[in-house]
């Protein structure tokens, strides 16, 4: 492939995934009674309700007048969520600049992704005397480009789309460093020919060492998301370990890091919040066992791999057997620590759904590089075993295609993880995984405005959409934003299910706290474990009525909720709400 023709096949997968992102935010958006919403996934929209109570003026917290709790993890995310809400852009459209935004980082991290492919390029591929350039980097930005969970996640509002290119542009500075250092190995995919030329590394050992920039990103990172810290740690061992001429400066760096981003960070809660992590970190990574915790998340990553295709996630660990060079082992490094990290937090709790989760996707864009890079590797391999399969040979051209539909299909392999609806989503054929949630969410939360005063409060499980577009005060049943929920015990299940049966985040609650001193006028959906958990006080306390195809409850002496409206819409707003939701 001539430079001219990598050029123009860049630009049209680039032109082509615009095309497809913007299509995606579009079939994410829905219409209710004639207006068009657009929504982030539930999580996300946490995080968008603390930014606009900021935006209002009432503090970093979850609506005014709420007390100090630090329902997130994405500070700086969530700062910048805050900003676009000083637009003044209205609830229904806000979520749409933070997908656009998102959909520009993700083009960012395309380019990121192309350049650190140009980097781990194998010398036996570069052919400096011609005006040819090697194919894999496109095939690199090909896979990342539509590999749905890191679109999915990034594009409903969650902070992996800065973290994606963040952890990409810091992999690509420090394959700089390792490629600087002396002695350096150069990868090696397959025996090249004798008449290939092999270039000497003196010009990329050359380039600058951007210590400054790469610890500044990283620092960035563990603003955006303080768990970001594992992407820090493991890139800084690593160059630590390996560039001994400069490891004084890589310690200095790294405990620098740590202190002002970290530790600043830390302050600033302890003073704030008046906690030492984030309320999150109790409500998943205390009160069940460590031990159950770690099988769980071991599950989870065995489940996403198999889901994924077990033979592609092995294929990049096959580069080890063929004296890979620092860059390639510094990126499978830092895919393992993030993998670990995963297990250790015992997974998310959507991997149900079959995609890869929010800790190891920001990292999948290298390790896809690597993908494509082993792919390019076994295919030179088995073009050097036979005559027939060198350029020139009859054979030559059909093989090519063959090998185009062959990575095409790897491609469609990769952006099928959904567990729900394969074959559909990545095409979107269907409307993208969580629109749904989203509209009957929205719905609801609509439907809370139309049946409460603005002092009613909302016992919420869905803890992101209704109290954004409710725009009431909430009680969170599973405790993001509460300290005594976050801080419970749960008892595992019994059998063989304890050791899978752990959903981080989703598995607290207190309903007789909940309904006693927390007091809830509004409760639009109950799970059946937590009727039972809540006993007679609910009966006793609350009436009920079957709404929008669901039970909601409300307080029978809170003179906050519109019971005539209720009693109406549940005595026959059925066909209604049916056309509704159709439309």
């Amino acid at each position: 492939m001539t430079k001219a023709q990598s050029r123009l096949l860049l630009i049209l997968l680039g032109l082509l995934f615009l095309a497809y992102g913007g299509l995606y935010v579009y079939r994410t958006s829905f219409v209710i009674d004639g207006t068009r919403y657009y929504c982030l996934f539930d999580d996300a929209m946490i995080s968008m309700t603390y930014a606009r109570t900021l935006a209002q003026g009432h503090g970093l917290v979850w609506y005014p007048g709420a007390d100090r709790v630090e329902g997130f993890t994405n500070l700086l995310w969530t700062l910048y969520m805050a900003a676009l809400h000083l637009t003044g852009l209205p609830n229904r459209l806000m979520s749409l600049p933070v997908q656009l935004s998102a959909l520009a980082l993700l083009a960012l991290n395309l380019f990121l992704v192309y350049r650190l492919a140009q980097r781990l390029v194998p010398r036996p591929l570069e052919e400096p005397e011609t005006d040819t350039v090697p194919v894999f980097p496109a095939i690199a930005v090909l896979f990342v480009a539509f590999y749905q969970p890191l679109l999915m996640w990034s594009l409903q509002g969650m902070e992996v789309a800065a973290l994606a290119p963040l952890v990409t542009g810091c992999l690509l500075l420090a394959t700089r460093l390792t490629a600087a250092q002396p002695g350096s190995p150069q990868p090696v995919t397959a025996q090249p020919d004798a008449a290939e030329p092999v270039n000497p590394p003196v010009a990329r050992a050359a380039r600058p060492r951007p210590f400054i920039l790469l610890y500044f990103l990283l620092g960035l990172g563990t603003l955006i998301r303080p768990d970001a810290a594992v992407v820090l740690i493991a890139i800084s061992l690593f160059l630590i370990v390996t560039d001994r001429a400069r490891r004084f400066q890589h310690l200095i760096f790294l405990a620098a890091t740590a202190l002002i981003c970290l530790g600043g960070q830390t302050v600033f809660r302890i003073i704030y919040y008046h906690d030492l992590f984030p309320n999150t970190y109790y409500l998943k990574m205390t009160g069940y066992p460590v031990f159950l915790r770690l099988t769980r998340g071991l599950f989870a990553l065995v489940s996403t791999a198999w889901n994924i295709n077990w033979l592609l996630c092995l294929l990049p660990f096959g580069l080890l057997l063929l004296k890979p060079s620092r860059e390639i082992k510094l990126i499978l490094w830092v895919f393992l620590a993030q993998a670990a990290y995963s297990v250790y937090a015992g997974g998310d709790a959507w991997e149900w759904t079959g995609g890869t989760n929010r800790y190891l996707v920001i990292a999948m864009s290298a390790f896809l590089t690597l993908l494509a890079l082993a792919l390019t590797a076994l295919g030179r391999a088995i073009a050097h075993c036979s005559p027939l399969l060198q350029p020139g040979s009859r054979s030559h051209r059909p093989l090519t295609l063959l090998a185009v539909l062959l990575l095409l299909a790897v491609t469609v392999d990769l952006s099928m993880p959904s567990n729900l609806r394969p074959g559909q989503e990545w095409p979107l054929l269907t409307a993208p995984l969580y629109r749904q949630e989203n509209e009957s969410l929205t719905r609801q939360a609509l439907l809370v405005r139309q049946v409460t005063t603005p002092e009613a409060t909302v016992g919420v499980i869905w803890a992101g959409v209704i109290p954004y577009f409710s725009e009431r005060p909430v009680v969170d049943l599973f405790g993001k934003s509460d300290r005594h929920i976050a801080r419970l015990a749960v008892q595992p299940v019994s059998g063989r299910r304890r050791f899978w049966a752990f959903y981080p985040g989703h598995m607290k609650s207190d309903m007789p706290y909940t309904l006693s001193q927390q007091r809830p006028d509004f409760i639009p959906l109950l799970f059946d474990d937590l009727v039972s958990a809540a006993g007679k006080q609910l009966q006793r306390d609350y009436d009920s009525a079957e709404i929008m195809s669901q039970r909601m409850w409300w307080r029978k002496s809170s003179p906050y909720v519109r019971t005539d409206v209720l009693r109406r819409l549940a005595a026959g707003p059925t066909v209604a709400m049916s056309a509704a939701t159709a439309r």
